[in-house]
């Protein structure tokens, strides 16, 4: 599955590296982790993140779309 995935041209795997580990730690509203992880990768890109999360579509600081 993870190579189906690595060349599929509708994914990309973004590494968790230190510029997103940086951003998670000032996302102080946010308490779950995985939730730090998808909304600094989101701002990382510069994208809107589509989700039907209520918590998360709430948070001032991010596009979302649902």
């Amino acid at each position: 599955m993870f190579r189906k995935i690595n060349r599929s041209e509708n994914y990309v795997i973004i590494p968790l590296d230190l510029y997103n580990l940086l951003k998670m730690i000032v996302l102080k509203d946010i308490n779950e982790l995985h939730d730090k992880i998808i909304v600094s990768t989101a701002k990382y890109l510069n994208v809107s993140l589509i989700t039907k999360d209520t918590f998360l579509q709430n948070l001032t600081h991010i596009k979302t779309v649902w």
